[in-house]
């Protein structure tokens, strides 16, 4: 599921990674599962299955909200006490009471705690790949993991024209017929009214 999350947030990362810009990280209330802590972040519950749901209660010793948890009249309450409830921890404290208890809850990440998080680093997931122009480059790893031939990011992509020689050679073309094509491209990309993504 972490894979699957990350790779979905590929251009998210990408964005943030080459101007700062991080989405703000939304939050419509408790009956999402996301609930604000004391230090300002969030953590993320899924407690719905009913011996779960009794197991968060004894946790967070309230066991009075046991009888809530599965009654959509009282969803306003149960998010009201759990809102206020959360705020008393940060998220940290919270995942650790949780996790240890052995309850559904994740914390959730901005960008910058999900591309150094060490379960994504461990897996592969996040890798940081040398680029001969911008050092080093954070991407989202292969997120298909297959035991016999394993995927890897080999570089990063390679500037418009790199290959241009090597891929004309490939067809044929010699020496001469490869200046003359790249001396046509390169007048057309500077022609007055060229698309923009030809200059």
């Amino acid at each position: 599921m972490t894979d699957g999350a990350l790779s979905l947030m590929t251009s998210v990362f990408q964005r943030y990674l080459a101007d700062g810009c991080e989405p703000p990280l939304t939050w419509r209330g408790g009956n999402t599962g996301l609930w604000r802590t004391a230090d300002g972040k969030f953590l993320c519950t899924t407690d719905l299955e009913r011996a779960y749901w009794e197991r968060f209660c004894r946790a967070v010793h309230r066991e009075d909200l046991t009888p809530l948890g599965h009654d959509p009249q009282q969803r306003d309450k149960l998010d009201e006490e759990l809102g206020a409830l959360f705020l008393q921890r940060t998220r940290d404290e919270w995942f650790d009471l949780l996790r240890t208890a052995g309850c559904q809850a994740a914390p959730a990440y901005d960008l910058d705690e999900a591309l150094s998080d060490p379960h994504a680093r461990a897996r592969g997931s996040i890798v940081d790949v040398e680029d001969p122009r911008a050092g080093r480059v954070t991407q989202v790893g292969p997120l298909i993991k297959l035991s016999e031939t394993p995927g890897a990011i080999r570089w990063t992509a390679r500037p418009p024209g790199a290959d241009s020689r090597e891929v004309l050679a490939e067809f044929g073309l010699n020496e001469s017929q490869i200046e003359a094509a790249l001396s046509e491209t390169a007048a057309q990309a500077d022609a007055p009214g060229a698309p923009a993504g030809k200059r």
